[in-house]
């Protein structure tokens, strides 16, 4: 027995009918019903059915049929999606989190910009799978088909994909480890938050090709200016952090600040096309007997961030209460 509400037209087969959007609240297991029988029953070889927007989270579709299916920005948090056929299926800007897909059948699936974090896609066959700008932080991948889909898993997983430094989340999970390794050993170090001055314009003017052209560039000449146990990472849009170990005193770190603001200030050359930026740089310098939470950490060195944006720009500025 389940409760759904029907909205925005479904085509299957020849028949036209309404899109399913299913809430999990209403769904009830006290007849012996389950997701996957009431999903099930409603497809069938000759159509596509609409789940786009649906609540599917903790639901057993276990083996379903979702070949060809419009998930788009479903939420499918827990959900278990073992042995599935998701085929062709689009799962756009869909949240999987912790969603169990092992040993499912995800040939051309679309993952584009999915949330994946914690899913399990052991045994799954991933030939043709777009995870283009997915989110797959501890994502398990572990007995794929191909050595190939593991790479290309594994690297989404860590990387940006424009630039090839480390994502957020990657950052964010080294940096934790970092700090750890921080109080043991009794050093100092210093977080940078670099924001790019003008690269809107250049993005607007040129398209965004251009524009991804120039992230890449501005990441080269960033890791040029860091050392083996530094860490970079793109923080999103035209924001970069970069974290600097055992740095001796603030001064040091406004020196490494003095060297960034000066190599991305330098001109960018993309065929006939040329481009200039500055940057914006916020540092925050602390010592190991300081033993703030990562959170705090970022939120400080942002605080100076916005300082040097509000003072001009193309400049640094340290941290101060």
């Amino acid at each position: 027995k389940s409760r759904y509400k029907l909205s925005q037209p479904l085509r299957v087969g020849r028949l036209l009918l309404p899109c399913v959007h299913f809430n999990i609240n209403f769904i009830y297991y006290h007849y012996g019903f389950s997701m996957a029988e009431i999903i099930t029953d409603m497809l069938n070889n000759d159509g596509q059915i609409c789940f786009e927007n649906a609540n599917l989270s903790g639901a057993k579709l276990s083996g379903v049929n979702f070949l060809g299916a419009n998930l788009n920005r479903a939420i499918l948090i827990d959900a278990d999606l073992s042995h599935a056929d998701l085929s062709n299926a689009q799962f756009v800007e869909a949240n999987l989190q912790n969603a169990n897909l092992q040993s499912a059948n995800l040939t051309n699936t679309n993952f584009r910009k999915a949330d994946l974090r914690g899913a399990q896609l052991d045994f799954a066959t991933l030939t043709g799978a777009n995870f283009e700008y997915a989110e797959l932080m501890n994502a398990s991948f572990n007995h794929l088909p191909s050595a190939e889909s593991y790479d290309q898993l594994k690297k989404m997983a860590f990387y940006d994909l424009i630039t090839g430094v480390y994502n957020r989340q990657a950052f964010e999970e080294f940096f934790q480890k970092e700090l750890i390794n921080m109080w043991r050993y009794k050093y100092s170090s210093a977080l940078f938050l670099i924001d790019l001055d003008h690269f809107k314009e250049v993005n607007d003017t040129h398209g965004h090709l251009i524009g991804d052209a120039l992230l890449k560039e501005v990441a080269i000449r960033l890791k040029k200016l860091i050392r083996q146990g530094d860490l970079i990472s793109r923080f999103g849009g035209d924001e970069f952090a970069l974290y600097f170990k055992n740095i001796h005193d603030e001064m040091d770190s406004g020196h490494i600040a003095a060297k960034i603001i000066e190599a991305i200030s330098m001109p960018f050359y993309f065929d006939h096309i040329s481009a200039k930026i500055g940057v914006s740089v916020g540092i925050y310098y602390w010592r190991s007997d300081n033993q703030l939470k990562l959170r705090d950490i970022i939120s400080r060195a942002d605080t100076a961030l916005y300082s040097a944006k509000s003072n001009g720009r193309n400049c640094y500025q340290y941290y101060s209460k």
